[in-house]
């Protein structure tokens, strides 16, 4: 039959040597294919592999925080890892015990000097352990991060040894500030262990109370060690219980001693206020109070109204404290403490260390490269060359320390919230107006190199009601909800300024004037009580993101609501999330009853202050030669939205496999069918055209699209079709049929593969490989 539609035959004659061509060139095309899935693929296929040694206890009294240190690790290199590792180089730890233990920890730190592709190291736990262990780093040149040992000692001396938290002679001044400036005691009795933790602390707090005129009415120490440490603790705390006025209760001990010294005086009727340090703010403290029934029965009989300082308190991170917190949730199903945080920055550091110091593991030795880490790690010195982390920005002393202040926060139903005073850094001494008068009334304190200004928290609430009008082209939407603050004496809370919103938002309603919008600001709430102000206020307004669609149709877009005072800087204030009253805040609590968007779903929420920085000399000839940035505490309400794509992709994505199903069939018609071969091709071909014309009119941008590369794909195809059809048309012409039948059969093949190739590649960039 001559003029009819013929699919080609599949019994074909043998000509060795055309076939011998066709499945070198089929074995050349798989083997391309399979080179670049792998490349994308499996992550093994790197250019080296990059080391870290990790020194935590594993076994012994402190497993658990050596528990609690790894989780952090391992999260921030899961993290890492999944986005291609530093440079295309895997990361790999090399995991050691070091007990806890001041002999194990040198052994440790000997081993891994003896390396040669190790390049840092990240621990050791306690000030102990890690001063022990600098020893060798320091004789070998080894740079170390450690997140938890707080002694001084650690980086004295040691260039090579870095600590991202504060260290116990600044916590000792810290507290015995805080006591007498924002608590109003200036009577004090201490217990404290007699080790490096306990005596460095209360040494230093002393110090500070002399200067401070604060009197030590009584003060005792224990020895957790010995064998009547129990007994002795009773003896101190019935001393303390039968004191006409001890004051505040300064516990300068470990989580264990903590919690007996808690329990033996928080009962029915007592009103002891019990501050204690960095060890009393984790979920380990709370495990060890949750051993008494009390606890365990009612939340927060023995741990409310405890005062802990903390490098790390949730409710006053910036967004990625949030995302680390929601990550970790996840993973670990319990809330991350000071200790995991920490970590967390300390593996953030040590990968940033390692791709910025201009290290080439193949062509220099192991001590080159430790050399460019430490310098790297020693050159992130003030504000502007710090590294941002979950704790905040993080920046060393000259001696190898963070320059930054500890959080105060005190518990309430088991979970520690921030108090409304805090201290944060000065970046800018020129703002201060009157030092010495900001010093001798207590909003100014000075420690070493640190100078801190009193800030006032105001504890911040959103509640969404809906969200709706999405206009992905104006990147606008419409956003229904309830804003409340809380705070102590006297907030200007109406002189807000919605930074993202389409129109000026007026909380003050004397201020508000004619609108011509859809806009609705109302005042629903103001209550007072002794020590705080309540006023909330419901908003329905429009405001603006920016969109990117760069992964299109897998984006996931962010909708914000961001707002910050017009004059007040962050260091008079900072707003918080007010965890204790806003109904989802956790990652584990999403609401989606707000959503009246169609097509798109909540991937995730999040409520977090940041800090938003604008440089201006303000017209002071002082600053006129130097930079003059000013901060702003800025809170953001942020919902993370994703497509639904099971209807999107069919009602998209669907005509793009449609189009690659019917090129397929080209190589299914015989080579001399060479009008309708090319009417199919140039027919998909136009037909391709007009779709990615009619997607492209849609979005406007100006950047390439995921689906951009599924319509690149078509196009591709199209072209390879037509191609096809003209050399099998030119092949029948000149009679060798049987080539342009091998030449159908090489079609059959490459079609689909690359077809599979490019699928699996757009898979792993935009799906697996998406937050």
């Amino acid at each position: 039959m001559s003029g009819g539609f013929r699919f080609a035959s599949p019994t074909l004659r043998r000509i060795p040597i055309m076939k011998k061509v066709i499945f070198i060139c089929l074995a050349i095309l798989f083997v391309s294919i399979a080179i670049i899935s792998a490349f994308w693929l499996v992550p093994s296929f790197q250019k080296e592999v990059v080391y870290i040694a990790v020194a935590v206890p594993m076994s012994g009294e402190a497993k658990e925080i050596g528990k609690e240190m790894l989780e952090g690790v391992h999260l921030c290199l899961k993290k890492i890892s999944k986005k291609g590792g530093i440079d295309g180089r895997k990361v790999k730890l090399r995991i050691y015990d070091d007990k806890n233990d001041e002999g194990t920890a040198r052994k440790i730190a000997a081993e891994i000097s003896e390396q040669d592709d190790t390049l840092m190291v990240i621990g050791h736990y306690s000030s102990e352990a890690s001063i022990a262990a600098g020893r060798v780093y320091r004789e070998k040149g080894i740079p170390a991060i450690t997140a938890s040992a707080s002694s001084e000692l650690v980086t004295y001396g040691n260039k090579y040894y870095f600590s991202t938290v504060p260290g116990n002679s600044f916590q000792g001044r810290f507290i015995a500030n805080y006591i007498s400036k924002v608590l109003k005691e200036d009577t004090v009795s201490i217990i404290f262990e007699e080790d490096y933790y306990g005596s460095n602390i209360v040494e230093n707090f002393q110090i500070e109370a002399a200067k401070l005129n604060m009197t030590i009415r009584m003060k005792g120490k224990i020895d957790s060690k010995a064998e009547n440490s129990d007994a002795e603790l009773e003896r101190l705390v019935s001393e303390i219980r039968a004191a006409d006025d001890p004051g505040i209760i300064f516990a300068a001990t470990h989580v264990s001693a903590g919690a007996m010294i808690v329990k033996s005086l928080k009962y029915p009727g007592s009103s002891f206020t019990v501050v204690g340090p960095d060890s009393f703010a984790g979920r380990l403290f709370l495990n060890e109070l949750r051993k008494f029934p009390q606890e365990r029965l009612l939340s927060g009989y023995y741990s409310d109204g405890i005062y802990a300082v903390s490098p790390f308190i949730i409710d006053i991170g910036n967004e990625d404290a949030q995302v680390f917190k929601d990550e970790f949730v996840k993973k670990y199903d319990a809330e991350p403490g000071w200790i995991a945080a920490g970590y967390y920055d300390a593996m953030l550091l040590a990968l940033k260390a390692i791709e910025n110091a201009g290290i080439e593991v193949k062509r220099e030795s192991v001590k080159d490269n430790r050399e460019k880490i430490r310098d790297y790690l020693a050159g992130l010195y003030n504000y502007e060359t710090s590294l941002r982390g979950v704790n905040g920005d993080i920046y060393f002393d000259r001696n190898g320390n963070v320059n930054r202040p500890l959080a105060v926060g005190a518990y309430r139903n088991q979970k520690l919230i921030s108090e409304p005073s805090q201290y944060q850094p000065v970046t800018n001494l020129r703002g201060v107006d009157n030092m010495l008068k900001e010093i001798l009334e207590g909003r100014l304190i000075k420690i070493d190199d640190h100078v801190m200004m009193k800030t006032r928290l105001v504890y911040t609430g959103i509640d969404i009601n809906e969200i709706s009008d999405l206009n992905v082209l104006d990147e606008s939407y419409v956003v229904d909800f309830y804003l409340w603050f809380r705070y102590e004496g006297e907030f200007d809370c109406e002189n807000i300024e919605f930074v993202n919103a389409d129109n000026i938002i007026e909380l003050d309603k004397s201020k508000q004037t004619l609108r011509l919008t859809n806009d609705i600001i109302n005042k629903v709430s103001e209550k007072k009580t002794d020590d705080f102000t309540v006023k909330g206020y419901r908003i329905r307004a429009a405001f603006q993101s920016d969109f990117d669609f760069h992964a299109y149709p897998f984006d996931r877009q962010t909708l914000r609501v961001q707002f910050r005072h017009a004059s007040e800087t962050r260091d008079k204030l900072i707003y918080i999330s007010d965890i204790r009253g806003m109904r989802f805040f956790s990652a584990d609590e999403h609401n989606t009853d707000y959503n009246a968007l169609r097509g798109w779903e909540i991937d995730r929420e999040s409520f977090f202050q940041d800090i938003i920085t604008n440089d201006s000399t303000l017209g002071d000839p002082a600053a006129f030669d130097s930079k003059n940035m000013i901060h702003y505490s800025q809170y953001n309400a942020s919902v993370r939205i994703k497509r639904q794509l099971i209807g999107f992709l069919f009602k998209n994505i669907f005509s793009v496999f449609i189009m690659i199903m019917t090129l397929y069939l080209v190589y299914f018609i015989q080579s001399d069918q060479f009008e309708l071969r090319l009417s199919i091709g140039m027919g998909v071909l136009m037909t391709n055209a007009f779709l990615h014309q009619d997607v492209s009119s849609n979005l406007q941008v100006g950047y390439v699209l995921a689906i951009d590369y599924a319509f690149f794909t078509v196009y591709g195809l199209s072209t390879l079709s037509i191609v096809a059809s003209l050399a099998g048309s030119a092949l029948i012409r000149k009679g060798a049929e049987e080539s342009a039948c091998q030449l159908n059969v090489a079609g059959r093949i490459i079609h689909p593969g690359i077809s599979v190739a490019v699928a699996l590649v757009i898979a792993y960039l935009y799906v697996w490989s998406g937050e």
